[in-house]
Formats: C-alpha cells, structure tokens, sequence
C-alpha cells in the first residue's frame, strides 16, 4: 500500500534493473510441467503454483496423466521413496518428495475434472504405497 501511494503521489524511488544479472528462459512448453519428485518440496510447490494454469505440473498415475492444481508443504519426512504416496486423509494425499511431503489439495486426473482432493477421493481409491510417476 506504501508503494502504491508513493507512486500516486509521485514520491517513488525507481531502481532501473541491472541488465547483467537478467536472465534468459526460453518457451515454456509442456514438458517444463513434468513432476520429478526427487526435488525439493518448496521446488515443487512453487512449479505447481507457478505452471498454474499452463502448462501445469504433472505426474502420472496407474498410466494416465494426473495434474496437480493446489498443494501445501510439509517438511517431514516419511521413509519412502519420492512419489510415494505416503498417507491419505479424507481430504488430501501426502506424496513424498526429495526432501518432504507435498500435500495434494486440488488434482485432475485425466479424462476427469479439476477437483478438490476430497471430490477425488470420493470416487477413486489412492492408498499409501501407490507410487506417482511410474
């Protein structure tokens, strides 16, 4: 809000941007939103924030490809390998990371819609053990 008001009332300090330390990204294509879940957690929270809603983040499961919409961090860790669904609650599915959980909260399965966790869950059955990315 300062900042906005700095601007209206013409009191902004206007930093150019340092040319030498830009750099760039080529297209974003498709493939930039494939899931490797031996990254980091935040990594991969920030992919499915920042690919939302194209080209998405995605992973498959059982054969088909399956896009995460929503996700939460957590930083524990399960003994389990990256992209194995770890724990499933009535409302979202923990997958472990690199590093922690990624907490499913709103996917798409393919073929289906985008939905909350908790709409999936009513009608697909995902349990610990199930791997992502296969």
């Amino acid at each position: 809000m300062k900042t906005l008001q700095a601007i209206g009332d013409g009191t902004a300090v206007y930093t150019p941007q340092d040319h030498s330390l830009a750099t760039k990204v080529g297209m974003i294509s498709k493939q930039f939103g494939r899931i490797d879940w031996n990254q980091p957690t935040l990594q991969l929270e920030r992919l499915v924030r920042g690919l939302n809603p194209w080209p998405s983040a995605y992973t498959t499961l059982n054969g088909k490809i399956f896009k995460i919409w929503g996700a939460d961090i957590l930083s524990e860790n399960e003994d389990a390998a990256p992209g194995t669904v770890t724990k499933v609650t009535k409302d979202a599915v923990y997958v472990q990371t690199g590093d922690g959980l990624l907490i499913l909260r709103e996917i798409q399965l393919e073929g289906k819609k985008r939905m909350p966790c908790v709409d999936f869950l009513r009608g697909y059955s995902l349990s610990a053990g199930d791997t992502l990315g296969k």
